[in-house]
């Protein structure tokens, strides 16, 4: 059984939203379209953790903001990213 997101310790969803965006960062991917952010959010939702992943996506979407100014490209892969977490987060608790 997996421990939910209110019952993780601070320090420890501090860790892991430092993790998401360390994958983030790294841009994943033979196109850059961010698997390894995916497959971080992926597995943030299989353990339970939805409050990681509602907080990963507010970081994923403050991103898209800049981006929009400084980088459309990268932008337009984050927003797909975006969606798709959003699936795996809505499809997980429905």
């Amino acid at each position: 059984m997996s421990e939910s997101s209110s019952s993780l310790p601070p320090e420890r969803r501090s860790a892991l939203a430092d993790k998401g965006q360390r994958l983030y960062a790294k841009d994943c991917g033979a196109d850059g379209s961010g698997l390894c952010a995916e497959g971080f959010a992926a597995h943030m939702v299989r353990l339970g953790h939805f409050e990681v992943v509602h907080e990963y996506l507010i970081f994923l979407e403050i991103e898209l903001a800049r981006l929009a100014v400084t980088d459309p490209d990268r932008g337009s892969k984050t927003a797909d990213l975006i969606h798709r977490i959003r699936r795996k987060l809505i499809d997980a608790t429905v």
